[in-house]
């Protein structure tokens, strides 16, 4: 018990911080695991259960980056926010409301936005919103 007690003492913020990511991050990641053992031919499920599995997963990634403040395309990588299922707005981008904006442009844009380059940004929202009417 004292060993615990001192170690909280001497712990610094950013120790605190590294000791429990590592070991969130390690239980997410099992459960992640265990998540992808269900495509398994021991279980049936439908396309849309699977589609609405990985879209709860993904808005729950969003939800990290933005509880942080990191751009979501910084979080995960431009390529696999270009991938994304899922607007800006957490709508699937093939729901009946339309064409949802691509949610990379607008991550661009912000950053852009974060620069102080309004400029840029705006042109960049501007094609998003030319892309979407397509």
């Amino acid at each position: 018990m004292s060993e615990v007690k001192n170690r909280t003492l001497e712990e610094t913020k950013h120790d605190k911080f590294i000791r429990l990511a590592e070991r969130r991050t390690s239980r997410a990641l099992e459960e992640l695991r265990l998540i992808r053992q269900l495509s398994s031919t021991n279980y049936e499920h439908s396309e849309a259960e699977v589609e609405t599995l990985i879209e709860a997963l993904c808005n729950s990634i969003h939800q990290i980056a933005y509880t942080f403040s990191i751009p979501f395309v910084s979080a995960v990588g431009a390529a696999a926010a270009s991938q994304s299922s899922t607007s800006v707005f957490g709508t699937p981008t093939g729901s009946k409301r339309g064409k949802a904006v691509d949610e990379y442009d607008v991550m661009l844009a912000l950053d852009h936005m974060k620069k102080d380059n309004h400029q840029e940004a705006y042109e960049l929202l501007q094609a998003a919103l030319r892309k979407q009417k397509r």
